[in-house]
């Protein structure tokens, strides 16, 4: 039993409850004293009751919740009831596709490209017009963040009528238009479910502050350039469990600078290395074997006869692409590289092109090749790759021989560079 599963075992013990006979007792009220009081027999091995009651997730919930089917909600400031039910929603990818979407911001936001947390990203969306073109509205004002106390409201929750009083819950962002107001829950890492809570409390909040606005509910992320936003409602508000999501949007945020019928990102978000896998090919076919079930590391080398080492640079590029992402050593398929993986042909190597040039190494080279530089020589590069990646001398001139493997391809597959005797042009 994890130290987690204990610490509630000792509570209900505390609180006189039998947990065979757990449904009796149910709806189950205790407080944060009574968490905390889990303290005097466990010692320093005991969470305090803030870190006990944090369960976002499915994953976040203790053995002994699992087992019985329990579920925790705040319902004042320091008071919780316990509840048999389903207190989670999953979130579905309901699309595919991605969307270039066109910034209105005419210069480069050099500082939005310090640092990578959720607000950062939820920001740069707000101010390229990015959120104002997906809730379909020309003006659109961030009003709130941050951490507020609910008003007093009452809802159900599998028939059971709940009260809940003056909770403290935190908004992400909140975006108000003259007829609608966004709230919108960030996460900078990718998950599969969260607690309903999380959209409900703000949504019956902000339904009672200001009862003449449509309130529209979404959670965003980012991932290696693809800002996704899903929507969810509730079909009634009074109901904890009539959450329904919407739709799922897939964007990149692209500036209006062109190459061709390409469209350079106007930050470049994808991973900022240099690859070392020379064989893009292989790249790809990595990517398809994780989209097919090939998760873990060794099954991938063995399938694709890599050793160690090459195993490694094949995987680091696929991330730099934004298709692929590691987690607890196994290999999975990002939102890109499920669409990557579902088109063919032309379409193909066109996305996979969009891609490449969002890593900062391409993005540098095609932006000095469109602001009129008519060439790049290989000992240019060399040092473009040390000014990009701080890599030394030797180490910058082995990995340009892969950068210039990569613009070969665009030359055979795109035809927008051409590379001859390890010069760059555009063609």
């Amino acid at each position: 039993m994890s130290d987690l599963s204990l610490q509630w075992t000792i509570l209900f013990k505390n609180k006189g409850v039998n947990l065979k006979d757990i449904d009796s007792y149910l709806p189950f009220p205790i407080s944060s004293k009574d968490m905390n009081d889990t303290k005097n027999t466990l010692g320093s091995a005991a969470k305090d009751a803030r870190l006990l009651a944090k369960i976002d997730s499915r994953e976040d919930l203790p053995e002994i919740f699992k087992k019985h089917g329990l579920f925790l909600l705040p319902i004042k400031n320091g008071e919780f009831l316990i509840l048999k039910g389903e207190g989670f929603c999953n979130i579905e990818n309901q699309s595919t596709s991605i969307i270039d979407f066109e910034t209105r911001l005419k210069f480069d936001l050099q500082a939005s490209r310090i640092g990578d947390s959720e607000m950062q990203h939820l920001d740069y969306s707000l101010n390229t017009g990015l959120l104002q073109y997906h809730y379909k509205t020309k003006s659109l004002y961030q009003t709130i963040r941050g951490r507020k106390f609910t008003p007093s409201f009452s809802f159900y929750f599998n028939n059971h009528l709940i009260h809940v009083q003056s909770v403290q819950m935190e908004v992400d962002g909140g975006y108000e238009a003259e007829e609608m107001l966004a709230l919108v829950e960030a996460k900078n890492i990718k998950i599969n479910n969260f607690v309903i809570r999380q959209l409900y409390y703000p949504f019956r909040s902000w339904k009672h502050n200001i009862p003449g606005k449509d309130i529209k509910l979404s959670f965003f992320s980012h991932n290696n350039g693809i800002y996704t936003l899903h929507d969810f409602t509730f079909t009634d508000p009074e109901n904890y469990n009539s959450i329904k999501q919407l739709k799922t949007s897939h964007y990149r945020i692209v500036s209006f600078k062109k190459i061709n019928n390409f469209k350079l990102p106007l930050n470049p978000s994808g991973k900022n290395i240099i690859p070392q896998a020379d064989d893009l090919d292989k790249v790809v076919e990595l990517v398809e074997k994780v989209a097919n079930g090939t998760f873990d590391a060794q099954s991938m080398a063995n399938e694709l006869r890599f050793d160690k080492r090459q195993s490694s640079y094949y995987r680091e590029a696929a991330e730099a692409l934004g298709f692929v992402y590691m987690e607890n050593n196994k290999y999975y398929p990002s939102e890109a590289g499920k669409t990557f993986g579902m088109i063919r042909d032309k379409e193909r190597d066109t996305f996979l092109a969009e891609q490449i040039i969002n890593i900062p190494i391409f993005f540098k080279i095609f932006s000095l090749l469109i602001s009129g530089q008519t060439k790049i020589e290989r000992q240019q590069l060399i040092e473009i790759i040390i000014e990009t990646s701080r890599l030394n001398q030797t180490t910058a001139t082995r990995r340009s021989s892969t950068v210039l493997s990569w613009l070969k391809w665009f030359d055979k597959q795109i035809g927008i560079v051409k590379v001859i005797d390890n010069i760059i042009q555009l063609k």
